[in-house]
């Protein structure tokens, strides 16, 4: 029986892309207090995702926390982009933040987007041998994500209003503004002046006012999920179920019989609705999304 030759594995590659040569893509992965931070790019985005007959570039950015783990913390910052006047709307991703906690600083977070940004809407970007021009639609972001990124006031203060400068009233351990006919509404120019100190938080404004022809007030649309669904319709049902003055909550057997429709329902409910309607008395644990099937229905 011949006697088969050992091989010598001492100096075979640890891994298959040494055999293939497969070409090292090193990360620039950049410390942003206290995590690591990432950018794929912009442009490198708008280059992929473009149509080949548009002419001009229109961009939305989304940028929101995001909890990737329930046993701990971890947690992600991702910049999100599509652009609105393509017919796909492609969402892809600009750059992304991941530690424990948010970032410490938004400007030091949007630093690079910053750079990039200011580019492309001062010269354009080359695409299919033509510069086309490049502007932002608007900055998606839920009410304490955009507090985080203007270094402003949160939600929950008393000058936290990002559309005018009417003050807050603590009523019943909440924060209201009262009824008023006319309140002198924020612009851009004050937002840049610190012309209301007291909005603001620390001594430092968002960079993102370097970004040309950007309006921090008026392409930061109100935050409808917290606003509205989470804020308005939870507090209103909760009020007719439990909390609210005796002779505005609904009766039990009432309650009982909005619940059945409720899941009467469920099983005509299309795809297009991510969630399907259950009992009413589940309402502390309703996401927004079910919030909002509630008004349609």
């Amino acid at each position: 029986m011949k006697q088969r030759e050992i091989i010598n594995t001492n100096e075979l590659p640890w891994d298959t892309r040494t055999l293939l040569a497969t070409p090292r893509l090193i990360p620039s992965i950049r410390i942003v207090e206290p995590g690591q931070y990432y950018h794929f790019g912009l442009a490198s985005g708008i280059i992929q995702h473009a149509s080949s007959n548009m002419t001009e570039i229109k961009i939305i950015i989304g940028i929101d926390g995001l909890p990737i783990a329930k046993s701990s913390n971890s947690q992600l910052w991702p910049i999100l982009a599509y652009i609105s006047n393509d017919t796909t709307k492609t969402v892809f991703p600009v750059s992304i933040y991941h530690d424990y906690t948010k970032p410490k600083d938004s400007n030091d977070f949007l630093v690079d987007f910053i750079s990039e940004a200011k580019e492309l809407v001062t010269n354009g970007i080359s695409l299919n041998n033509c510069n086309m021009k490049v502007s932002f639609g608007a900055f998606i972001c839920d009410s304490p994500a955009k507090a985080f990124i203007l270094k402003l006031k949160g939600h929950s203060g008393f000058l936290s209003c990002t559309r005018c400068i009417q003050v807050g009233e603590h009523y019943l351990n909440r924060v209201c503004y009262p009824y008023c006919n006319f309140s002198t509404k924020r612009t851009h120019e004050s937002y840049a002046s610190k012309a209301f100190e007291e909005h603001h938080i620390g001594n430092t404004l968002s960079r993102l006012i370097e970004v040309p022809g950007l309006d921090i007030v008026t392409m930061f649309p109100l935050d409808y999920m917290h606003l509205v669904a989470l804020g308005v319709v939870k507090k209103l049902i909760l009020l007719w179920l439990h909390t609210g003055p005796v002779q505005t909550r609904i009766q039990g057997r009432n309650i009982n019989i909005l619940s059945n429709s409720l899941l009467n329902i469920k099983q005509f409910i299309p795809i297009d609705f991510p969630r399907k309607t259950r009992l009413i008395q589940d309402v502390r644990r309703y996401k927004a999304s079910e919030l909002r099937f509630f008004i349609v229905i």
